[in-house]
């Protein structure tokens, strides 16, 4: 996710008394954070979107008649080749970049933020994946049930060996996702730019002089099973969503609901699918200290609290041609109802604004016990 490149403000937290951020509650929903999000059917001028909608940091869908591609992954193989190399996220169940019960060789019981295994794969052979995964049963998005997996240390021989070794014997079970994300479809697949700017171009120099942070930072390819799911997160970007085939869930919250939703700094892991195909972890090394584990801020949505009913959450439903608008800092879990194709675009959001500032101090108030 794109939080790791921006460093959260760490010290002393502040504390708010329970009758003051309920106040604070109530006051974002009466006046600012909606209950759905408005759909737009036609592109409105750039001073009128940014008026009503990136100024307020409001979300809302774009809902354009303007025949907007309906690529399928088959679509993408041809205009790619089948024979083209892309990085695959793969995980026992769909559940990436998520907070994960680990038991370690003392046989105890941790919590750690878990990484997706990374494959690199041909577009064909992924597509083959796809077609396995979605004859398997349908996950449940809810993560409160998923499986505890052994810990492994990485310092050991042969965790080195199976991170280089992709055979055709360990791949056929788990969740084959691409969610690269960094720029992936330029990086990864530059073949289908020309196809993207055959459809978008008049839209993204609508979205620079919207944003008036200049191009998109990155573009991403989004293709995944019904399974697969994105955990609950924040980007520092503005994001424009559009989804090709297939359709996406967002579970939205406001950037004021960050003192609600629980954060843990926890070591970090990443899985890996052995030879006999059973799935643990490895540890992440710290490249700052080669005795301290590394560490990930991250939300955990199984913690509960009297305190949930504060959240604001809204559930988006990204159909088939449908432009997302998420603004920056905007917290979003992700998941699809079908195989889907997305693409999105990242724009650089305004840091030197009072929403950033803002942001940052709730960030760090916490609710008086």
């Amino acid at each position: 996710m794109s939080d790791a490149k921006h460093k959260e403000s760490k010290g002393p937290h502040l504390i708010g008394s329970p009758e003051a951020l309920s106040l604070f509650s109530e006051s974002v929903s009466s006046l600012w954070c909606p209950s759905s999000i408005e759909i737009i059917t036609h592109l409105p001028s750039p001073q009128e979107f940014y008026a009503l909608f990136v100024a307020k940091n409001r979300p809302c869908i774009l809902r354009l008649d303007q025949g907007l591609p309906q690529w399928k992954m088959e679509d993408i193989q041809e205009m790619c080749g089948k024979n083209s190399m892309i990085t695959v996220n793969v995980t026992p169940d769909g559940h990436g970049d998520t907070i994960r019960k680990v038991k370690g060789g003392d046989t105890k019981i941790t919590k750690m933020f878990v990484l997706p295994e990374e494959r690199s794969m041909s577009i064909e052979h992924f597509l083959e994946r796809l077609r396995h995964n979605s004859l398997s049963n349908k996950m449940t998005s809810d993560s409160h049930e998923l499986e505890i997996l052994k810990i492994q240390d990485n310092q050991q021989k042969e965790a080195e060996e199976l991170q280089e070794k992709v055979a055709e014997s360990r791949i056929r079970d788990g969740i084959f996702y691409y969610s690269l994300q960094n720029d992936c479809l330029r990086k990864e697949l530059p073949q289908l730019v020309p196809h993207v700017d055959h459809y978008f171009e008049e839209l993204l120099l609508w979205a620079e002089t919207v944003f008036g942070t200049g191009p998109p930072d990155a573009v991403n390819l989004w293709i995944g099973p019904s399974q697969a799911v994105s955990s609950i997160h924040k980007d520092y970007y503005e994001n424009l969503f559009f989804v090709a085939s297939g359709e996406k869930v967002f579970k939205l919250y406001p950037p004021c609901d960050s003192p609600f939703l629980p954060i843990e700094e926890l070591c970090t892991s990443r899985f890996r699918q052995q030879e006999d195909h059973k799935w643990n972890v490895v540890t992440e090394e710290n490249i700052n200290s080669s005795n301290e584990p590394y560490k990930t801020p991250w939300i955990d949505m199984n913690k509960t609290s009297v305190y949930d009913t504060y959240r604001h959450p809204i559930i988006v439903h990204v159909k088939e041609g449908d432009i997302l608008y998420l603004p920056s800092l905007w917290f979003h879990q992700v998941s699809q109802t079908c195989e889907t194709v997305a693409i999105n675009w990242w724009f650089d959001m305004q840091f030197d604004s009072p929403l950033y500032c803002y942001f940052d101090l709730l960030q760090n108030c916490r609710i008086q016990p």
